[in-house]
């Protein structure tokens, strides 16, 4: 739930946890530093100098926030996609809670509330993770001159190239491949109907709002 504005060429980029943000803070960080990569965890926890690098470079983690910038760029994702992404993440790659897939979604904001797992600023961190992409990106799609859906993320380094006229690193995000034609599958694993459908209802402002 971050954003990045540039007051010399005018510009904001808005994105959203597992959605895209990892690419554009290497962007800016390896802008501003000529250092492609750091953890995740710096980015997520705030650790260490990479965090503080880009804070000064104009990378800020908010909820949404209007700028004055002529040009606003969204990177969004598919609400059930992130959602695999996120849980992946934080329940399966990492042990940040131990319920089922099923619990979980029964009981989102219980387990999340419930979560002692918090990020640099205090924020709980599941809550953080998990967030609508209308917390970080806004309820107004119109805000904004371009939005970029996440399997054309790129669209947005070779945009950030001409405007700073330096090349800048290739990221290769997960599940950017368009989904398998014969089983469906694009993520890291597949939900059943009824676990999708709840996923819509957890993010149905995000539907709402075009995100999706």
């Amino acid at each position: 739930m971050s954003y990045f504005f540039e007051e010399d060429n005018s510009f904001s980029l808005y994105e959203s946890p597992k959605a895209g943000s990892e690419a554009i803070r290497t962007w800016v960080y390896y802008a501003g530093s000529a250092t492609e990569n750091a953890s995740t965890d710096e980015y997520y926890f705030g650790q260490g100098k990479t965090f503080a690098q880009l804070q000064e470079f104009g990378y800020t983690d908010a909820k949404f926030l209007a700028t004055p910038a002529k040009t606003k760029i969204a990177l969004y994702r598919d609400p059930v996609e992130r959602f695999i992404s996120t849980f992946y993440v934080t329940r399966i790659s990492n042990k940040f809670f131990d319920t089922t897939l099923d619990y979980f979604l029964e009981n989102f904001d219980e387990v999340i509330d419930a979560s002692t797992h918090k990020t640099y600023s205090g924020e709980n961190y599941l809550r953080y993770m998990f967030s609508t992409q209308t917390y970080s990106l806004g309820s107004d799609k119109s805000y904004y001159t371009d939005t970029v859906p996440y399997r054309k993320y790129d669209a947005i380094r070779l945009y950030l190239e001409k405007v700073w006229s330096v090349g800048l690193p290739t990221v290769q995000l997960p599940n950017v491949k368009p989904p398998c034609t014969f089983t469906g599958h694009v993520c890291e694993f597949d939900l059943t109907t009824r676990q999708k459908n709840k996923v819509k209802e957890i993010y149905a402002e995000d539907y709402n709002n075009g995100w999706f």
